[in-house]
């Protein structure tokens, strides 16, 4: 009888183990890599005995341990901008040995559970920021044996190319401690690059700046990279970097009370000045769990859009599933993410782009009971539905060239910074 009580408690406390549902917390995490004759980081403790290497601590950023900055934390926000500050000027541009060394970072940060919890929603971000060609990473590389590529630009454009192989599958999924990965199906990664055009370019053709620099733009899980982001001033960076700055997914609640009414999404407008939206029927319906237990699933149903809007939900299963991870069944709302939003392009390839969605113009409607989705939810929160949830890593270019530009670029490049964070 005992052993068959042991039993028992045993099997119940599997099921109840499996019952229990994740909770992600909140996350913004950060760090800043600065780049001229030498690769400087913001998350290396200084060295007892301080060579001069190829890799080493922003000067006077003291670092106890290889932590990134908490975003969410002001003192440590404030002190991502000091170590920004602090980044000094050099003569040269190793622009693909930083994004190498960065990339280490990148694969560090998405394989440590401590930090990013292996959640499967969590959105990964290098923003690179230069105003010059590189001309020393490929003897930087041989130096430290990351790769034995030929002198010259055959050599440069063979690094810069490996480079951009290896983010296109830069995130993996981890288990058994990290050693064993898989391909990552549902993290996103996004490479910015924003090209200062500045006196040393002047000469290069906007197509050939395009050409060396599109190796560093790249995404993975997030559709197409990133267009190049290039202009003469720091105030032009910045609003283009607005328009170009797309998170391909977008979070949203829908009141409990709403099942069975239809329910649009007033997401705003395209490049047309066209409304985008979507509308569906909130379900509701109760699903076995383990044999005698039961737990609350809700979906949107019978998916309509504005013309030529799609998403991935409403293009491969026909339905948008409650974020499960989010879901608190003591909330008065449910919780939805659609991914991979797109609008007709006739100027792209494939005939789409991404669509960003801006939060203060969204607006929720509902039926109540007449079938059309027509009256505006006022309560319905604008802003903070989606979870701050993502790593940010900042590669910025501090050679000599930017001279009296070198102090907007800092200021730019923490804006950015600031921006990324406050548009999730």
């Amino acid at each position: 009888m005992a052993k068959k009580c042991f039993v028992f408690f045993i099997l119940a406390g599997i099921i109840l183990t499996s019952c229990a549902t994740t909770t992600y917390r909140e996350k913004m995490y950060a760090d800043v890599i600065g780049f001229n004759d030498s690769v400087m980081l913001s998350y290396m403790p200084p060295s007892n005995n301080p060579k001069s290497t190829d890799v080493k601590p922003i000067p006077g950023v003291v670092t106890e341990e290889e932590m990134p900055y908490d975003l969410l934390i002001d003192d440590q926000a404030k002190a991502m901008q000091e170590a920004i500050s602090k980044i000094p000027l050099g003569q040269n541009t190793a622009a693909i040995y930083a994004l190498d060394v960065g990339l280490d970072r990148v694969i560090s940060i998405n394989k440590n559970k401590k930090l990013m919890e292996g959640d499967p929603n969590s959105k990964y971000y290098v923003v690179f920021f230069t105003d010059g060609i590189d001309n020393t990473s490929v003897t930087m590389a041989q130096r430290s044996r990351r790769g034995n590529y030929p002198q010259g630009i055959a050599g440069r454009n063979a690094y810069s190319a490996a480079m951009h192989t290896r983010m296109e599958s830069i995130l993996k999924k981890y288990s058994f401690f990290g050693l064993i990965k898989k391909p990552n199906m549902t993290n996103t990664f996004q490479s910015y690059v924003l090209l200062f055009q500045g006196q040393d370019l002047e000469s290069y053709s906007e197509e050939q700046l395009t050409s060396i620099i599109d190796p560093f733009r790249a995404a993975q899980n997030a559709g197409d990279a990133p267009a190049l982001i290039i202009d003469n001033s720091m105030e032009g960076l910045q609003e283009k970097f607005k328009d170009a700055f797309v998170i391909p997914s977008f979070s949203f609640q829908v009141p409990k009370d709403y099942v069975d009414q239809r329910v649009r999404m007033v997401l705003g407008l395209d490049d047309e000045g066209k409304l985008v939206w979507f509308e569906a029927t909130l379900k509701h319906q109760q699903r076995s769990k383990f044999l005698i237990l039961k737990e609350d699933f809700y979906t949107l149903e019978d998916i309509t859009t504005s013309p030529g809007f799609s998403f991935l939900e409403n293009t491969k299963q026909m339905r948008i599933e409650m974020d499960e991870v989010s879901y608190d069944k003591n909330a008065n709302t449910v919780p939805f993410i659609i991914n991979d939003l797109k609008v007709p392009d006739a100027e792209q390839s494939n005939g789409v782009k991404s669509f960003h969605v801006e939060r203060e113009y969204v607006t929720q409607l509902h039926d109540e009971g007449t079938g059309e989705a027509k009256f505006e939810n006022t309560e319905y929160q604008k802003e903070g539905e989606g979870k701050k949830n993502a790593y940010i890593l900042l590669i910025m270019d501090m050679s000599q060239s930017l001279g009296e530009n070198a102090e907007a670029a800092r200021e730019t490049a923490a804006w950015i910074v600031d921006y990324i964070a406050n548009q999730m």
